[in-house]
């Protein structure tokens, strides 16, 4: 009997087969992605006023020279990093932490990996609608607590702490994700290794100062990237909480985008500016994955 009809009598694809089964999904995601990435570059190097329906004219460079010299765009865009940086640390030592603690292959371990997967399971206009309310002066616990401290027209009303409310609420929502990728990376872990290493002495700390993390550092660079590229680009989140206020301090790149392309229409410079957050989010996440990964090497 041929490997082919073997493999199919017991339901098993080969390489080759499970490939054109997918081909269809990779044919449509892939050109969806080109055609919209061709697109961005075409309106970037362009001026077309859609209001009137005038004729496009060829912009040249111009578009991005005007949002390189615009103080607004690269305050967006730094706000973007500010929001991105601790965001990314935060779901990553948060989801390998939790990672660790629910190692054990239990059935209370098993309930608790579950419960810690919801926040991810909800749509993002209502995680922040939650957020948003859980901020409201008088309105929960939460707000009490930052009342206490001297924030009692509410945290998203405070220039200063605005942007960090964000980061937390961007925390909540994505750190879930991020501990099932690390979860399955520390069940993947040999149980011998770390058998033998209780068996030489070595308490739980260096079991992961030593062990388990470095075993994991080439999967924290990957989705280090992948998280970056992610945050630089979240919209619906902070729309929907402050709308880049109070006086623009939550104004990232992505909600300057926004404004520029659908509330002034002019296109050719949002989609410059998209351009240009797309490669700066490419060097962060490049700068991200090669120092997580250069120290496993070394």
């Amino acid at each position: 009997m041929s490997p082919w009809r073997s493999r199919r009598r017991y339901g098993i694809l080969t390489r080759g087969a499970a490939g054109l089964l997918a081909l269809p999904a990779l044919v449509v995601v892939s050109g969806g992605t080109l055609y919209a990435l061709v697109e961005v570059i075409r309106l970037s190097l362009l001026h077309e006023d859609f209001l009137s329906g005038g004729v496009a004219s060829f912009a040249g460079w111009s578009n991005f020279a005007a949002i390189l010299v615009n103080g607004p765009f690269l305050n967006a865009l730094e706000r973007s990093v500010f929001f991105t940086v601790p965001s990314v640390i935060g779901q990553l030592c948060l989801g390998l932490g939790l990672a660790i603690l629910t190692q054990s292959g239990s059935r209370s371990m098993k309930v608790c990996r579950a419960a810690i997967a919801v926040p991810w399971a909800m749509p993002p206009i209502v995680v922040a609608i939650v957020w948003r309310f859980l901020y409201l002066p008088g309105a929960s616990p939460v707000a009490s607590i930052l009342s206490f401290f001297g924030l009692q027209q509410g945290i998203l009303a405070a220039p200063a702490w605005a942007l960090g409310a964000l980061v937390l609420a961007n925390i909540w929502e994505f750190t879930p994700l991020y501990f099932l990728f690390l979860s399955a990376g520390v069940q993947g872990l040999s149980p011998a290794v770390l058998e033998a290493s209780q068996v030489d002495g070595s308490s739980r700390i260096q079991q992961i100062r030593f062990i388990i993390v470095p075993q994991l550092r080439p999967l924290l660079a990957t989705l280090a990237a992948v998280d970056i590229l992610s945050s630089m680009a979240i919209f619906d989140l902070i729309w929907v909480m402050t709308q880049g206020g109070p006086t623009g301090a939550t104004e990232t790149g992505a909600i300057y985008v926004y404004q520029l392309a659908f509330q002034s229409y002019e296109f050719g410079e949002a989609s410059a500016a998209v351009v240009v957050m797309a490669l700066a989010s490419l060097v962060l996440a490049g700068l991200a994955y090669f120092v997580v990964k250069g120290r496993a090497e070394r």
